[in-house]
């Protein structure tokens, strides 16, 4: 079973509704909960299974105006590994692999500006996570890079990582040109701005 379920809403966290917070929150995680939690107890049942879970490299490090989006990210990781833990304790023979993307050219992220790393192409995505499913990976990051990131927030201080990060990879403006699928920005907000 493949977890691939998201949505972004590209903007400053003051600027989300609460209709954007919620429906990030549960086609982001809580979707990819209640599908494992419908299929796993068949998947147990036959001694095997896997299920792969796309979290994001944004589970790994913040930035500006994917606030909802990151915290959708960083759940999806916390249970996904959790998860794994316990299916393995319990020798269910299901396995669990988390994947750490960085921005995928899906249109999901149109208009983003990457300075540095490039944008993933869905194909090599794809490949690459049949073979992470074949040798059974816990984790994989795409692309390889995005593996240094708990190290260097393990060796840097917050603001030197900022600067690491947002000055010389350019990942705090990466969001700054954002359109979103389609080219418009999605737009859940309440009437009058979801402002409360």
């Amino acid at each position: 079973m493949i977890n691939n379920a998201g949505i972004v809403v590209g903007r400053p966290f003051l600027e989300h509704g609460h209709a954007d917070i919620d429906r990030t929150i549960a086609i982001n995680t809580g979707a990819l909960m209640h599908l494992t939690r419908a299929v796993l107890p068949g998947m147990v049942a036959h001694g095997r299974g896997h299920v792969v879970n796309i979290a994001s490299a944004t589970a790994l490090v913040s930035n500006p105006n994917m606030s909802v989006y990151a915290a959708s990210k960083w759940a999806v990781m916390g249970w996904s590994d959790s998860l794994r833990q316990e299916l393995e304790r319990s020798v269910t023979g299901v396995r669990v692999t988390t994947v750490l993307p960085y921005y995928i050219h899906t249109g999901m992220f149109d208009g983003l500006r990457s300075r540095v790393i490039p944008i993933l192409q869905p194909e090599d995505v794809a490949r690459r996570i049949l073979r992470a499913l074949k040798r059974d990976a816990v984790f994989l990051h795409m692309p390889g890079i995005v593996r240094l990131l708990p190290l260097l927030r393990g060796l840097l201080s917050t603001r030197a990582l900022d600067f690491v990060l947002n000055r010389i990879f350019g990942v705090a403006s990466s969001m700054d040109t954002f359109k979103g699928r389609d080219g418009a920005a999605q737009d859940l907000r309440e009437p009058g701005g979801g402002r409360s």
